[in-house]
Order: structure tokens, then C-alpha cells, then sequence
């Protein structure tokens, strides 16, 4: 027997086995999460300031969040979709990008259904 047919060939591994590390993408995940989380904690803030009667500071509060959590959701979006052009972390920057287009919408729509309720 030769030692050829004892020994297979090595496999060639690359140099690095992993993708590129893509910080963007991470980035734009936790703005997505963030965004979500900022109107979560803020309808347990409300129903506080609900059950105090004072409800100029419930508008005010209520709007501020709104727009805190437009402004996270909407640069979860801009910077997912710089992320996705980048190699690596794709599914991550994807995942960023519908959390905030999920939070941009709801308060987009809520916006909407406020503002015509209002009339009636």
C-alpha cells in the first residue's frame, strides 16, 4: 500500500471561515428594538398620567414619545438599508429595518386614527 491511499488530501479551509463582522447591521436591530420598546414603556406612562386626571401633560408626554419613537424607528430603517448594501449581517439589518418600518407605521396609523377621531 502507498501512503497516498492511507492519507486523503487535506481539505483547504479559507483564511477566515467567518463573515465580516457588519456593526451597522447590529445597530440598526437595536434601533428597531428600541423604537418598539420606547412605546411600550411609554403606554405603562400614560395610563399613569391617565388615572391623574391631568391630561395637558398626557398630550405632551404622549406626543414627545410619538416622536421619539418615529425618529428611532425611521433610523432603524435608513440605517438597516445602508446595512444591507454591506457584507455580512444581512437577516440582522433586515430584521432592523422591519422593526422599524413596523413602529413607523403603528404610529403613522395611530397619527391617522387620532386625527380623524378628533372630528367625531
Amino acid at each position: 500500500m502507498s501512503d497516498a491511499s492511507q492519507n486523503p488530501p487535506a481539505i483547504p479551509v479559507p483564511a477566515s471561515a467567518e463573515s465580516p463582522r457588519n456593526t451597522l447591521a447590529v445597530v440598526a436591530l437595536v434601533l428597531g428594538f428600541a423604537a418598539i420598546a420606547v412605546s411600550l414603556i411609554s403606554q405603562g406612562v400614560l395610563i399613569a398620567l391617565v388615572r391623574t386626571g391631568d391630561f395637558g401633560i398626557y398630550s405632551l408626554v404622549s406626543a414627545v414619545v410619538a416622536a421619539l419613537a418615529l425618529l428611532v424607528g425611521a433610523a432603524a430603517i435608513v440605517i438597516g438599508l445602508v446595512a444591507a448594501q454591506r457584507p455580512g449581517g444581512r437577516l440582522l439589518a433586515g430584521i432592523g429595518v422591519g422593526l422599524g418600518i413596523g413602529e413607523v407605521v403603528a404610529i403613522l396609523g395611530s397619527f391617522v386614527v387620532n386625527t380623524f377621531a378628533g372630528g367625531f
